[in-house]
């Protein structure tokens, strides 16, 4: 087995990088999307791979920040589509930003994809169910988690005591 060099790339020649069919965008548009610059930040090292939740129980590259970012450059670049595949990669990034803290090169990821989630918003057709489902549940997401932790005045008072 011979080592080489180079780093670490996307294979945009697997089927769910294919071209994209008529009804989905090549890229990322023109309005806000992911800097160059910061993405080219990461060094690709691998330090944010076990901060990954998502990660952590996928075990996929591509669910994680390093992943994600290899195909942020790939759409950036015109190298691979914003298809259902690489969107589903993207959607299973929680937003725990735990891989920023744990980046030695100082990645924004936070800024990364807080650009890539209004592209996917703007430039990927969701099914009706699924926007519903994004309508009802995230805007109050954080509000519920609190609700279903503290309805148990116990769980709530635990969680108090183990922060101070």
């Amino acid at each position: 087995m011979t080592m080489t060099n180079s780093p670490l790339k996307l294979d945009t020649s697997l089927p769910t990088n294919a071209e994209p069919s008529p009804d989905e965008e090549s890229g990322f548009d023109v309005i806000y999307p992911p800097e160059q610059s910061l993405i080219d930040a990461c060094v690709h090292c691998g330090f944010c791979l076990p901060t990954c939740p998502s990660y952590r129980v996928i075990g996929k590259e591509n669910d994680s920040p390093r992943g994600r970012i290899y195909l942020m450059d790939a759409i950036n670049k015109g190298e691979a589509p914003l298809s259902l595949a690489s969107v589903k990669h993207f959607d299973t990034c929680l937003g725990c930003l735990a891989c920023t803290t744990a980046c030695p090169s100082g990645v924004q990821y936070d800024k990364l994809i807080a650009n890539v989630r209004p592209q996917i918003q703007r430039n990927h057709p969701r099914s009706l169910p699924e926007k519903a489902l994004r309508q009802l549940i995230f805007p109050y997401f954080p509000i519920l988690i609190v609700s279903v932790f503290c309805l148990h005045p116990w769980l709530c008072t635990k969680s108090l005591v183990s922060q101070s």
